[in-house]
């Protein structure tokens, strides 16, 4: 049988199931996953009303997350000029001081008005600038990866969903 033969290939694979239909590896159960959430993870999941982390990103359009190749074309933005390095890094600066800020905020309004307040700093350094040298950066990348993505597949016979 193909699934003995695959279950032999790979050892104890986590998502190969006993003969029992159970996942061989626990954590691999609801139980198992949440309980291997970090503890944040569970209350963001919570609070937007999902058992699982994922299933926020999911749920925010991402098609499949092991299959992501964003990674791939950020890897490509290899050259980032000075003056915009210069601002990130401010804008860093900004988000590392603000941390403690909102950490320390004890209502949503106060925690709201901290945000903005950073949002501000930050747009005040030029961050709108950046992000839309790096949307216009990200395009142009993206493009030539689904074209050359588009091209190997076809030789495959394999469907292409494009990178967004």
């Amino acid at each position: 049988m193909d699934a003995d033969r695959i279950h032999w290939l790979t050892g104890l694979n986590p998502g190969v199931k006993h003969s029992d239909g159970q996942p061989v590896n626990l954590m691999f159960t609801p139980e198992g996953v949440t309980a291997a959430q970090a503890p944040i993870d569970n209350d963001v999941a919570h609070y937007y009303g999902k058992e699982y982390i994922m299933d926020i990103y999911v749920g925010e359009g991402m098609k499949d997350f092991r299959n992501d190749f964003g990674e791939n074309i950020a890897g490509t933005m290899t050259e980032i000029p000075a003056e915009k390095l210069r601002i990130i890094e401010a804008c860093n600066d900004v988000l590392n001081v603000g941390k403690a800020t909102l950490l320390l905020c004890e209502s949503d309004e106060e925690y709201a008005a901290a945000v903005e307040e950073m949002q501000a700093e930050m747009r005040a350094l030029g961050i709108e600038e950046v992000f839309e040298w790096y949307k216009g950066e990200w395009d142009k990348k993206k493009d030539l990866f689904n074209s050359l993505r588009e091209e190997a597949l076809a030789e495959l016979g394999i469907e292409m969903y494009p990178v967004d």
